[in-house]
């Protein structure tokens, strides 16, 4: 029997890209095949779950679902973490954010849920913001607003695949032991990061430049988030596969 895994979904309001994405008007819920690709070839049965924010429907798919994939997407608004909207004066960074606050309410309500009914969760790039956050943890809203960040964590133009930068794994972590490495090569693809560690939680991998790349709560069964996408990397680099093999191996089926 294999696990069924709900991943989480970009939320594309009406109006908004809507023609570009055949929309016409409509509200689209969107869900890249890369995530759904390397949870199929981990032996497990990923199904994207929209946005909706329906108590019921939230409560539902909280027990249906074996497993919960926090995918990657738009940014958390700052109110979730006690901030308001920076301004900032480079135009180039305001371009970069974007909010979607029904998902927001969304994933937070799914995640408490989750954690309650003690599912595994695995949290890419905005997953693992989101698990900070629902630790009251705090962000960056712009890694450019970091005196202390050296590398180019959002390159213009890469390959998906293309591995960026270094991280380093924390002995005795979730990582490392899916890894089985002290330290791997990975992309990037983000421009927020992680500042506040939230409460309870471990920081489990860093890049050279001290970036957070993976957090976890020790004290569950596997609420894990990394800050790259290996999701995007797997079919060149199987070795990226590990973490989603060690996310579903981490479910109990009865």
């Amino acid at each position: 029997m294999r696990p069924l895994i709900g991943v989480t979904s970009y939320y594309i309001g009406k109006g908004e890209d809507s023609e570009r994405s055949r929309g016409f008007g409509r509200d689209i819920s969107v869900s890249s095949m890369d995530y759904l690709r390397s949870l199929r070839r981990v032996d497990s049965t990923p199904v994207p779950l929209p946005v909706m924010n329906d108590e019921k429907y939230i409560s539902d798919i909280a027990n249906k679902f074996d497993g919960f994939l926090f995918s990657g997407g738009a940014d958390i608004d700052p109110k979730n973490y006690g901030e308001t909207l920076k301004i900032f004066d480079d135009p180039t960074v305001s371009d970069s954010i974007k909010l979607v606050p029904e998902r927001d309410e969304f994933e937070l309500k799914l995640l408490k849920k989750a954690i309650e009914k003690n599912k595994p969760v695995l949290g890419i790039c905005r997953g693992i913001q989101l698990i900070n956050v629902y630790y009251d943890g705090t962000l960056k809203q712009d890694l450019r607003d970091s005196k202390n960040v050296k590398y180019n964590h959002m390159p213009s133009s890469s390959p998906k695949w293309n591995p960026i930068h270094e991280v380093r794994f924390e002995k005795n972590s979730e990582v490392r032991n899916a890894y089985n490495e002290e330290r791997i090569q990975v992309n990037s693809f983000h421009h927020q990061i992680i500042d506040d560690v939230g409460k309870g939680l471990k920081v489990t991998a860093r890049a050279s430049d001290s970036t957070i790349e993976a957090i976890e709560d020790p004290n569950e069964k596997f609420v894990v988030g990394v800050q790259w996408h290996p999701e995007m990397m797997t079919e060149k680099y199987s070795k990226q596969l590990k973490i989603f093999q060690r996310f579903v191996n981490a479910i109990d089926l009865d």
